[in-house]
Order: structure tokens, then sequence, then C-alpha cells
């Protein structure tokens, strides 16, 4: 009984030297997990502000595509190059034979 009862009692104090050795361990995990629940409470509000920035963005381009689609339809209805260069011909052979008929006429 005598073996049995030293045996239990070098058993315990094993385990609580262990025990003074996790205790700081535990201690830091405790603060750690305090810590990361803090930071994470924080990037659940960034989160949710970039969220908000996001649906803003996407809000301000769908302005911004309906604003280039009315810019777009309307500078399609701009006469091209060519169109203003014949015109400006047309215009030229007109007032030529404008000027040639008024002088041949005198």
């Amino acid at each position: 009984m005598g073996k049995r009862v030293a045996k239990l009692e070098q058993t315990t104090g094993e385990i609580k030297d262990i025990l003074v050795r996790l205790e700081p361990a535990l201690t830091q995990i405790g603060k750690d997990v305090t810590d990361l629940k803090s930071e994470v409470a924080v990037l659940r509000t960034d989160l949710a502000e970039t969220k908000a920035d996001v649906a803003g963005l996407h809000k301000e381009m769908t302005s911004v595509d309906k604003d280039l689609s009315t810019i777009n339809g309307k500078i399609s209805q701009f006469p091209s190059l060519w169109g203003l260069f014949f015109g400006m011909a047309a215009f030229f052979i007109a007032a030529s034979a404008i000027i040639f008929t008024v002088a041949t006429i005198k």
C-alpha cells in the first residue's frame, strides 16, 4: 500500500509540474483568442464598409456607362469626315457654278 501511495504522490507531482508549465501557455492562448476576436470584429466592420464602397462604385459605374452610351449615340449622329469633305466640295462646285453663270450673263 505504501508503494502505491508513493507512486501516486510521484505521479501527482509530475502532473502538477506539467500544469505549472502549461498555465502560462494557456493564459497566452486566452489573450491571443481575445485579440483575435477584436481583430475579427474590426475586419467585419472593414468588410461592411468595403461592400458599401463597392455598391457605390457599381452605382457610379452604371451611371458612367449610361452617360457613355448617350455620348456614343450623339457622336454617331455627327457627320463623318468624308461627309464633311464631300459637303464642302459640293458647296464649292455649286458656288463656282453660280459665279460662272453670273459672270457669263454680263
